[in-house]
């Protein structure tokens, strides 16, 4: 089956996978240094998981889902974020993926994540945005107070 990730030639950072294929484990490089990224994928509902990116802080094994580190790697880690959710729902093929940011400026990243790899997730996924409560299809130049993805059915 060709996915719509075929051909496309994204900087990727590698990643580690735990054994429920729900934690994602990887290390963004740049002048901040080596900061291990942690996704996660914790079931909120009947097939629906909520997408969490943050940074493991090392002293506290805690992950700090807030901070901004600006390792100057940000699409890298956007592309790296892309993948995984393909991944992700290679396993789960139902799942819903739901992601919002901790604040605006947060879901203009992801925004702009999605727009980043737009042609490639729309192969593969419906996409919508939470706007007043209100679900839609995904545009481009909305600002959403949340998003949503699911695996196309083939």
């Amino acid at each position: 089956m060709k996915s719509g990730f075929d051909g496309m030639h994204l900087t990727l950072y590698p990643y580690i996978i735990d054994k429920n294929f729900r934690i994602y484990e990887f290390v963004s490089e740049g002048p901040a240094g080596m900061i291990r990224k942690i996704v996660r994928f914790d079931r909120i509902g009947p097939d629906i998981y909520n997408l969490s990116l943050g940074d493991l802080d090392e002293k506290t094994g805690k992950i700090n889902y807030s901070i901004v580190s600006d390792n100057k790697d940000r699409q890298k880690i956007l592309a790296t974020v892309a993948v995984i959710v393909h991944d992700f729902t290679m396993k789960y093929p139902q799942a819903w993926i739901f992601a919002r940011g901790r604040n605006k400026a947060r879901n203009r990243l992801y925004r702009m994540g999605i727009n980043s790899c737009l042609v490639f997730l729309e192969a593969e996924f419906d996409l919508y945005g939470i706007i007043n409560d209100k679900i839609e299809p995904f545009t481009s130049d909305q600002a959403y107070d949340s998003f949503l993805a699911k695996r196309k059915k083939n």
